[in-house]
């Protein structure tokens, strides 16, 4: 095996690795939408919502910010949305500011409770040379006919879990499953390689060896044929396995897409975490799982 060969490989799938980390994948809510993120509410007194905004210039966005949320009030409600009124409760503790919309309905003054989860900025270009910037917001708004909501408790979080690392016994899949298709599919492609390389060199070694057996006057000339496909079979091994276990540490310890985790205010907040161990003493490694 050529060591210098194997070297680059190495520093070729570090340097790919820190830049997937470097770039932010687009939060999960943003791909799958709300539909997910319902259906794990614990009442039914508000609903997710997810509001975008486009145009060339980002520093739009931070002008008026509320310009979607009061659009949905104004529809849903069918008021004037130049007559709402925002007012912020500043929350307590972890929990996090919610903003009231008033307004007046026949004569009764209404509230519009929303409170905002999370919000993402990315840049787009397209084919014909125009670009823009689109603004996500995710809320939970309170739903018509609920005076006061009672909201979950959302948490932002980038680790998935045991479950990727899991879907990962198919190399690739656990960070598909993370929101990093580009990464994913570059583990998947390079080890599907890395097998197909180990059977076409255990093929040609077999025919070189063969060879030589037949003809014994070119035996050393076909046996270093056969030795060079050897040494290229072994190091698809080592390599291939080595990206293997890499592939199973990344999916269960390196961030994934940005997501919402969504509990009852009175549950416990528990949480799995994943952390590497090495051991110097006794030349082994492994990973440490707490609760």
């Amino acid at each position: 095996m050529n060591i210098n060969t194997f070297l680059k490989f190495v520093v070729i799938l570090t340097c790919f690795s820190s830049l997937t980390a470097l770039a932010e994948p687009t939060p999960r809510w943003v791909k799958k939408g709300v539909i997910e993120l319902n259906k794990k509410r614990s009442n039914d007194s508000y609903s997710f919502h997810i509001f975008n905004q486009s145009d060339i210039d980002k520093s739009k966005f931070k002008v008026d910010p509320f310009t979607p949320l009061l659009e949905y009030v104004d529809t849903t409600y069918h008021v004037d949305k130049s007559k709402l009124i925002v007012d912020s409760i500043p929350g307590n503790g972890t929990l996090p500011t919610t903003y009231m919309v008033t307004f007046n309905q026949e004569g009764k003054e209404q509230s519009v409770y929303a409170r905002l989860v999370d919000r993402f900025q990315k840049y787009e270009d397209y084919p014909d040379g125009s670009y823009d910037y689109n603004f996500y917001q995710l809320y939970a708004i309170s739903n018509p006919g609920y005076s006061t909501p009672d909201f979950d408790r959302f948490t932002l979080k980038r680790k998935y879990g045991i479950k990727p690392m899991l879907m990962s016994i198919i190399p690739g899949f656990g960070q598909i499953y993370k929101g990093q298709p580009a990464k994913g599919y570059s583990f998947l492609g390079v080890e599907a390689a890395m097998v197909a390389s180990i059977i076409y060199a255990t093929d040609r070694a077999n025919h070189w060896n063969n060879l030589g057996k037949k003809y014994p006057e070119f035996y050393d000339n076909y046996q270093s044929k056969a030795s060079t496909f050897r040494q290229w079979r072994m190091f698809c091994f080592i390599a291939g396995g080595g990206l293997y276990i890499y592939n199973l540490l990344d999916a269960a310890i390196a961030n994934g897409a940005r997501y919402v985790e969504v509990k009852r205010n009175n549950a416990p907040n528990m949480q799995f975490s994943f952390m590497p161990v090495f051991s110097p003493d006794m030349l082994g490694f492994g990973i440490n799982i707490n609760l």
